[in-house]
């Protein structure tokens, strides 16, 4: 049974099956994220998910971050994605924190490029946005000041023209 919370995740995403439907997650926190994404997938029933977090799992998943690798695990997450759209898998859900709108540019390029719809969703729940409550939920020890910082760099989506406009800033 799902709680009002639950289900007001979902709203705009119903249970029918979409030919080349495609959803990114938007959530401050990697607790967030996962919680949320795998959701959207039991909604589903079956989707892939792709995780740039996927690349810090080693063979016993134990998680591993290296933040020198990260962009590295990006481009990795970022083919993964690709592979399953050129396969034509659907639903796919990209689960990354996307904390910036240029983060999620690559994937909605892909998702246009294949004819993929695309949804933008964060989860509905009363917490999404409380530093405190997010660190303490966190199992991988992430500093409050680091949800903090996301927090305050957040960007919220209003529309895929917001994203597709977006750009990396240079420092």
């Amino acid at each position: 049974m799902q709680t009002e919370n639950q289900s007001n995740m979902f709203s705009g995403v119903n249970n029918q099956k979409l030919c080349s439907m495609r959803i990114c997650c938007q959530c401050m926190h990697p607790f967030c994220s996962i919680f949320f994404c795998r959701q959207i997938k039991n909604n589903y029933g079956q989707a892939e998910i792709f995780s740039t977090d996927d690349y810090f799992r080693d063979e016993n998943g134990h998680y591993r971050f290296k933040a020198s690798l990260l962009k590295r695990a990006h481009k990795w997450n970022q083919m993964r994605a690709r592979e399953a759209m050129e396969d034509g898998e659907s639903p796919i859900i990209i689960d990354n924190t996307n904390i910036h709108l240029w983060e999620m540019k690559p994937y909605v390029e892909m998702a246009l490029e294949f004819r993929y719809h695309v949804f933008f969703r964060e989860p509905e729940t009363s917490w999404k946005r409380d530093v405190f409550k997010l660190q303490s939920r966190t199992k991988y020890k992430i500093p409050e000041r680091t949800i903090q910082r996301m927090h305050d760099e957040f960007e919220e989506v209003y529309n895929i023209h917001d994203v597709l406009q977006s750009s990396r800033p240079y420092w």
